[in-house]
């Protein structure tokens, strides 16, 4: 029996195991192997150890107890929920409360619009599994108690979208999928932090090491592991890989998405899928609130595409109503940057700050779920107050002014200005190409520059799996006994989530659940 440790990995060089019968692999002697096993504090077995606590963790959980299997549920944290605390709902096509209100879709249609704006990038088999099992999914999760208030849109175009009852899954989701899974006899070990993958002589995954609150190290025997970590957010290695520097991000969800699933996944010999991996989120104003405090700002850059984005230095470097066919494409744009900001006159921000988006251009899907969370004019005008209170916007009475403020050239600035408007009257935008709808000229002071930063909340896709969200090897071949589920394992986006069928990543996290689950009961057990 081989154990796979992260830290004896680091210190033996990759890809050398410690071998329990006395034999090492790699560079390492059979002294330097035996140093690096653990004390065991204490050792159990269960068919199956879930590492994971979330959307898809507590999906495993309960499949595993309609399964009739002996779970074990790993969870870094001191509770369950992990970034489906903040989840308003969930995708699905052809559920039973879809049928009730005559809604109906084209399940075809949907996906050819993911895998487009995917640039085809990702798993077509995976995405057509994901979408036509998503309605008997709703269903399963309102049998085990999940609570669904409706079919809307959310920031897509189709009614596919079931909004928890109390729109977030720390009430709707989170303690009814618990209540299920410990009903059904699943065992969970919070404040434990799984370390590594044990393997067999065949390569086989059979276990997992792990580290409780106290320090101790503890074994789980297993006929399957099911890696529910939740990807490398909080990884900022991994982060500056895809081009996120410290300082440009703020990552949005709760601690311990650390990159250990991945880590463990690789040195049982799984394949990377990081150079594939897709970001969801959005932009923020740092200091005011976000998304999920029913912030006003953090709306800014979605609904008003007439502003002018500018870099550290001043310049323009995109078209500003690039979010415009998907939420999460604004991040991208500003990876690059060193600071970014968002520059309005005054009647631009009298617009945005009254909720008039509409009216700004934003189409009324997406207006509406503007509106639906913020608190209107008068939160807006506090935090601009805020804002300008804490030194993250800059209000002047000159393009020039506001420029000295955040420290960049006011000519620059001022000539970026003095081009944009001219291509606004031209009703041209000859550097970008932006929308000329969107074209509006840069009128009277005050004028307002906002810093921005690329909220991040969640990365998805950094171990490869096949369809059964099996980690696979480099050759394609998978790694029995290995799973990764979640935004871990979904091969579904590659650079940037499309937000478009909202919904879909927690649809995947229910569907990758059970279908691990399964397959494992179907081929191990």
């Amino acid at each position: 029996m081989n154990i796979t440790r992260r830290s004896f990995v680091e210190a033996a060089g990759a890809g050398t195991v410690v071998a329990a019968m006395g034999v090492a692999t790699g560079s390492a002697s059979i002294e330097e192997a035996k140093a690096a096993e653990p004390d065991i504090s204490a050792e159990y077995d269960c068919d199956v150890v879930i590492i994971g606590a979330g959307a898809s963790g507590l999906a495993a959980c309960v499949e595993a107890g309609d399964e009739g299997l002996s779970a074990i549920c790993i969870e870094s944290q001191g509770s369950s929920g992990g970034n489906e605390r903040f989840v308003e709902g969930c995708f699905g096509a052809n559920s039973s409360m879809q049928k009730k209100q005559g809604i109906e879709c084209s399940t075809g249609t949907l996906i050819r619009q993911e895998l487009e704006q995917a640039q085809y990038r990702v798993s077509g088999p995976s995405y057509n599994d994901m979408v036509h099992k998503s309605g008997e999914n709703i269903d399963w999760l309102l049998e085990h108690g999940v609570q669904f208030g409706g079919v809307d849109a959310d920031m897509g175009h189709e009614l596919v979208f079931h909004r928890f009852a109390t729109g977030n899954g720390a009430e709707s989701y989170v303690p009814q999928m618990t209540k299920a899974a410990e009903d059904e006899g699943v065992q969970f070990m919070y404040d434990t932090h799984a370390d590594s993958v044990i393997t067999d002589e065949n390569g086989a995954a059979c276990g997992v090491l792990a580290t409780s609150q106290d320090g101790s190290v503890i074994k789980v025997n297993a006929k399957a592991v099911i890696l529910a970590t939740g990807s490398y957010m909080n990884n900022e290695e991994y982060m500056a890989d895809m081009g996120y520097r410290p300082g440009t991000f703020v990552y949005a969800g709760l601690p311990g998405h650390d990159g250990t699933g991945y880590d463990m996944a690789i040195a049982a010999g799984g394949a990377s899928n990081r150079g594939n991996s897709g970001s969801c989120g959005a932009l923020l104003v740092d200091g005011l609130p976000t998304k999920f405090q029913g912030g006003k700002f953090f709306y800014l850059c979605l609904t008003m595409p007439q502003a002018v984005w500018v870099n550290q230095d001043g310049e323009r470097f995109v078209n500003e109503d690039c979010a415009g066919s998907n939420f999460c494409l604004m991040q991208h744009p500003y990876v690059l940057n060193d600071k970014t900001y968002v520059l309005l006159d005054q009647a631009m921000m009298d617009k945005f700050i009254l909720g008039d988006e509409a009216a700004a251009g934003v189409d009324a899907a997406k207006a509406a779920a503007s509106q639906n969370n913020n608190a209107g004019s008068d939160a807006g005008m506090a935090e601009l107050e805020l804002g300008i209170e804490i030194g993250v916007i800059a209000r002047g009475d000159t393009v020039a002014d506001v420029a000295s403020q955040f420290g960049i050239d006011p000519e620059k600035l001022t000539a970026t200005v003095e081009r944009y408007n001219e291509s606004a009257v031209a009703g041209d935008d000859a550097d970008y190409g932006k929308a000329s709808e969107y074209m509006v000229s840069l009128g009277d002071g005050p004028f307002y520059l906002v810093e921005m930063k690329n909220e991040i909340l969640c990365i998805v896709g950094s171990v490869k799996t096949d369809r059964n969200f099996n980690v696979v090897t480099k050759s394609g071949e998978p790694v029995t006994g290995l799973y990764a589920i979640g935004v871990e394992g979904a091969m579904l986006w590659a650079n940037v989530y499309t937000i478009n069928i909202s919904g879909a990543c927690n649809a995947n996290s229910v569907n990758s659940g059970r279908t691990a689950v399964a397959h494992a009961a179907a081929t191990l057990l």
